[in-house]
């Protein structure tokens, strides 16, 4: 249930990352600013959660330990003494969608402040008119 709600927390949030970050390059190109300085906070944050972030494991049981927030990359299993672990083909892309959305998220933060600065520049513009 946790996992579940996980993966659709992911996907929304690549998804919703991904317009911030075109939109945030709109702003920046139309605002003529420079891109490295609005966005090297952004970029450093995301890469220091995914780094750190995508491959924390978390305890679904007892015995139960998953690999990678928000996307389950791969599980590792307790019997007796021995773990055993659930490797696939998706843990790689899936390690990948997890440093994605790390990287994506601060996005939305940015275009929100871009937003409001693009509003009260507007605002004190049409004051001066």
């Amino acid at each position: 249930m946790v996992t579940n709600a996980l993966v659709i927390l992911g996907l929304v949030g690549i998804l919703a990352g991904g317009v911030a970050a075109r939109a945030v390059r709109l702003h920046i190109h139309r605002a003529s600013l420079r891109w490295w300085r609005v966005q090297r906070v952004p970029i450093l944050v995301g890469a220091i959660c995914a780094a750190i972030l995508s491959g924390a494991t978390y305890s679904m049981n007892a015995s139960t330990r998953i690999v990678g927030i928000p996307f389950p990359a791969a599980a590792f299993e307790k019997h007796g003494d021995v773990w055993m672990d659930f490797v696939g083909a998706m843990t790689l892309p899936l390690l990948l969608a997890n440093a994605a959305f790390f990287l994506l998220m601060p996005q939305i933060p940015v275009l929100l402040w871009l937003r409001t600065r693009a509003r009260r520049e507007a605002r004190q513009k049409n004051l001066h008119t």
